[in-house]
Parts: structure tokens; C-alpha cells; sequence
């Protein structure tokens, strides 16, 4: 049943975003997608805070601080 849902879900949000994108201005065009994305769909955007987790995380105790450069 869940999984059926998230189908719905996201066929709803597709459909959304077919006839709404257009109209949107730049910023809300930015929360739609992060809204996407954050329920699972896919979008243009790169999720970054996991890559950045993992890249700081055994570095617990370590003199030297961690710098990532994007």
C-alpha cells in the first residue's frame, strides 16, 4: 500500500511540476526541486550533505581540522 502511494505521490508532483514550472519564479523553482529531491525524486540538484558526512567523519580527534573546498 505504501509503495503505491509514493507512486501516486509522485506522478502527482510530475504532473505538478509539468504545468507549473514555467510559472515559477527562480527561488521557487529552487524550493519545488528541494522539495522533490528530499521525497526522493529525482532532480538536477546534488546532494551534497551525505558526500560531506562521510568525508569528515573518522576525522574525530585529528589536529589538523578538516577543510572542504567546493
Amino acid at each position: 500500500m505504501a509503495h503505491q502511494q509514493k507512486e501516486s505521490f509522485v506522478e502527482n508532483i510530475k504532473e505538478y511540476y509539468k504545468y507549473m514550472a514555467p510559472s515559477l519564479s527562480s527561488l521557487e523553482l529552487e524550493n519545488f526541486l528541494a522539495f522533490c529531491q528530499h521525497h526522493g525524486l529525482r532532480t538536477p540538484l546534488i546532494e551534497i550533505t551525505s558526500a560531506l558526512y562521510f568525508a569528515v567523519k573518522d576525522k574525530e580527534g585529528v589536529d589538523d581540522p578538516s577543510v572542504i573546498y567546493i
